[in-house]
């Protein structure tokens, strides 16, 4: 099938079916993610939320083996969502992640496991199109007014591309929806995403992921 057409076929999903999510693009939550105020929710969740935070090797507390159990624990996930929608069309995007604050947190979180995913499913790895100018600043270590990084894109290599944008986690898509508009301005195609987890605050019956096999994207 077209890319073209299967993006245009999921925007008309956006709203009727609850698949996928609307940050200005067709974006595609893995799993909720339950901030640790909330209670009583399942083990497994509990999980999840540890594994979404083992990703951020950027933190003090994270070592790099609980970091590499969760790249490991992601990546078939995200490649398994990326083939459902897209097939063996996901070889024509570019992957890209969204970057950290900072340069030194952006390669420890995201090379490895971007890598390994565009290894999976056979995608362009885009971790070198994006590179930090200006770090920027975590908002727990600046009472919730944290500060964006400056970003230079490598306009020559994604002019013209199909990408998907990949983030840890979504609140209420700021960061995902700012990131789609850079990649379109400097000439990107289209873009669709994915993220790791989406933040949930009432419990959920059944995980994003599992909505969406009910689904058959390429028919």
């Amino acid at each position: 099938m077209d890319i073209e057409l299967i993006i245009h076929e999921l925007r008309l999903r956006i709203g009727r079916n609850t698949i996928p999510r609307d940050y200005g693009f067709p974006c595609f939550p893995i799993y909720c993610y339950y901030p640790s105020k909330a209670l009583n929710i399942p083990q497994h969740s509990e999980l999840i939320r540890k594994r979404i935070w083992d990703f951020k090797i950027d933190r003090a507390y994270i070592t790099r083996q609980m970091h590499q159990i969760s790249v490991e624990f992601f990546v078939p996930k995200v490649v398994e969502i990326l083939y459902m929608v897209f097939g063996d069309c996901i070889r024509e995007f570019v992957f890209m992640c969204v970057p950290a604050k900072t340069i030194c947190g952006n390669e420890l979180r995201w090379r490895d496991f971007s890598n390994a995913v565009c290894e999976e499913c056979g995608m362009v790895n885009g971790f070198n199109y994006v590179s930090i100018a200006q770090e920027g600043t975590q908002k727990h270590n600046n009472l919730g007014s944290g500060k964006d990084a400056k970003l230079i894109f490598n306009e020559e290599a994604i002019k013209g591309k199909y990408v998907v944008i990949c983030d840890d986690i979504c609140s209420y898509g700021k960061t995902l929806k700012t990131f789609y508009k850079k990649l379109m301005n400097v000439g990107a195609k289209d873009c669709v995403g994915i993220t790791l987890g989406v933040t949930t605050h009432s419990l959920q019956e059944t995980e994003p992921m599992e909505i969406y096999n009910r689904f058959e994207f390429l028919k």
